[in-house]
């Protein structure tokens, strides 16, 4: 009697293939039946010995491009554009597929997320080089640099790691081989690659500010910021130092020029005070002007005082707001066009205090905070006329709930600051706990209210006020744990909270570093930029305040790229956001010099075009 089957029979058979196996596996299977019934064909017609290896060897080319091509399609996706290196291509790769996940890394079919599914084709491209019998001594042919390659994709950190040299050793062999690539319709393939910008690139496509690379210590803006973007650069060593560039509001351009020789030399420059948008701003030499108050443009001298600010008007008109250190006595200085510059002494019906804490000069508005004889804390403001000496009328705008809180030190900044836009004004007074601020809307100004989130940037647009802060900290203290953003109009404030923990998804690695992350406003949205980690490149995002944490990252710069090579060390120095009504600028201080990238509303980006005068 036959026996049954045992039903443990079906325990002991093998698993199964793996779909990537299977690819693998038929390609050689089909190899070697093409290379067996191929011969036995030749033979049995007659063809003789000479046509059967010709014949074998056609199988053979046809195998190993039919396996190199899926390989390669694994690892960097489509044919190369001219010149372009394999390690670029898959730095390219690699940058978009950091921050995926497992799944999102996968093609369909394919059990093995990228870049560990090309391992067993490279494999299988070693087994056919091999089985054609092309391998040569030394092991410097296609087969050999497949093989390692291979390897190297098998590894856990091939995700992220520099593999520029195995990469571009398979390529090279395979072009020296004269393997040509076909069409791969089924198989594993790369994620579609990203084409940031690089150093080299930078250069190509813009003039930088400067050759000279320099930290942003030494790049000072406006003060209250307006319409364009003023920058000022003081430092030893850079060519044409001091210079001032101006960013033009409507579009990427960019002007930039040697502050005039007039000026003192080896005194901290800086632009405290404000300007419309198509004058040139004042320049306050020295301790806050103490060594001067100059023009930008013709090097005028104003005054030189201890000053809290100062306004500047395309016709040569300006004024400033300072301190007489012998009669301690407020002043307001102004120049009408065409005219001397005159003080008048300020003496307001209630107490200001200290005046560095109190008092301010923004365009054509004088902003003081003082004490009533009632003992009120109170906002007054009062516009004042540039070609007349008359007295300022100030004008009560409403209580301060808190006093200043006086932390010394020589960084601490004036308590008072602004900023403008094209329908608004905005004052930012400083409080013990809490910052307060009042619009200047349709001629009227609204009652102090408080944006909640105190310090941080202050930008504005339309009849909008932001403030956007930075909270330093991260796992190694190196990067912002937190960015708050108060967004405020008169009828008052949205407050939002982003954490960089849901930025980087549980992916620290890409955390910023260095402190080289920044973010602004960008009318209503929010703009994030950091060197994401060692490997991750300057990343951005961009969405409105409350999205931003479920954003996509976007690619900016690879700082690990530079004249056709894959770097082992980063090519960027530091950066900085600036953000002004309609438009944002990026500093880029890199080994190539200093560019400047702008981003409009809709978060396109254009390197600005730098012109010289």
């Amino acid at each position: 009697m036959n026996e049954p089957i045992s039903s443990h029979a079906a325990d002991h058979e093998p698993p199964p293939p793996e779909p990537i196996d299977e690819l693998v596996e038929d390609r050689k299977k089909r190899s070697r039946r093409l290379l067996t019934f191929g011969a036995l064909a030749v033979v049995l017609g007659g063809g003789g010995i000479f046509g059967l290896l010709r014949y074998q060897d056609a199988q053979n080319t046809k195998a190993i491009a039919e396996a190199w091509s899926a390989f390669a399609t694994c690892t960097i996706g489509a044919e190369l554009d001219e010149k372009e290196p394999a390690s670029q291509r898959f730095r390219r790769v690699q940058l978009e597929a950091m921050t995926m996940t497992d799944a999102e890394r996968m093609t369909p079919g394919v059990d093995k997320p990228w870049p560990a599914a090309c391992a067993p084709l490279g494999h299988a491209v070693a087994e056919v080089w091999k089985s054609a019998g092309r391998t040569e001594a030394g092991g410097k042919d296609l087969g050999a640099a497949a093989e390692g390659l291979a390897k190297s994709l098998g590894e856990p950190t091939a995700r992220m790691g520099d593999l520029s040299e195995a990469i571009d050793e398979a390529f090279t062999q395979a072009k020296k081989a004269g393997v040509q690539r076909v069409v791969v319709e089924k198989g594993p393939r790369a994620p579609e690659p990203v084409r940031p910008l690089d150093a080299t690139r930078l250069d190509e496509l813009s003039e930088p500010l400067s050759r000279t690379a320099f930290t942003f210590k030494a790049a000072y803006t406006d003060a209250h910021p307006a319409g364009v973007m003023r920058l000022l650069i003081e430092e030893k060593g850079v060519d044409k130092a001091p210079f001032l560039c101006t960013f033009a509001a409507k579009d990427a351009k960019a002007t930039c020029k040697s502050l005039p020789g007039s000026m003192p030399k080896g005194h901290g420059l800086r632009l405290w005070g404000t300007a419309d948008d198509d004058s040139a701003p004042l320049v306050f030499a020295g301790e806050r002007g103490q060594a001067g108050i100059f023009r930008a443009d013709s090097g005028d001298k104003i005054d030189a005082m201890y000053s809290y600010g100062g306004y500047a008007k395309k016709d040569g008109a300006a004024a400033a707001l300072g301190f007489e250190e012998k009669t301690k006595d407020l002043l307001l200085t102004r120049r009408p066009a065409g005219g001397a510059p005159g003080r008048t002494k300020l003496e307001p019906d209630f107490r200001v205090g200290n005046y560095y804490y109190s008092t301010q000069i923004l365009w054509d508005h004088l902003i003081l905070r003082g004490v009533t004889k009632q003992n009120e804390r109170r906002l007054f403001v009062s516009p004042y006329g540039l070609a007349g000496q008359a007295e300022p009328s100030f004008a009560d705008v409403g209580e301060l709930p808190e006093p200043g809180l006086v932390e010394g030190g020589a960084d601490e900044s004036p308590h008072i600051g602004g900023c403008r836009s094209s329908q608004a004004m905005v004052v930012r007074v400083k409080g013990y706990d809490n910052d307060f601020m009042s619009f200047l809307v349709g001629g009227k100004w609204s009652p102090p209210m408080s944006p909640t989130v105190s310090d941080g940037v202050l930008s504005c647009h339309g009849t909008e006020a932001v403030v956007t802060r930075l909270y330093p900290g991260g796992p190694d203290k190196g990067w912002a744990t937190k960015i708050a953003q108060s967004q405020c109009t008169t009828a008052g404030c949205r407050v939002h909270d982003i954490t960089f923990d849901k930025i980087l998804k549980g992916q620290y690695e890409f955390g910023p570093r260095e402190r080289k992350v920044d973010a602004v406003d960008v009318d209503g949205k929010l703009l994030v930029v950091w060197a994401a980690g060692e490997r991750g490149g300057v990343r951005m995002r961009y969405a409105k305040a409350e999205d931003i944490e479920r954003a996509d990252d976007a690619i900016l710069y690879d700082d690990l790229y530079k004249d056709g090579q894959v770097q082992k060390l980063s090519t960027l120095f530091d950066l900085r956001l600036f953000s002004r009504e309609g438009f944002a600028i990026l500093l880029l201080s890199t080994v190539t010099g200093v560019y400047a990238l702008r981003f409009d509303p809709a978060g396109a980006m254009t390197p600005v075009d730098v012109t010289w005068e």
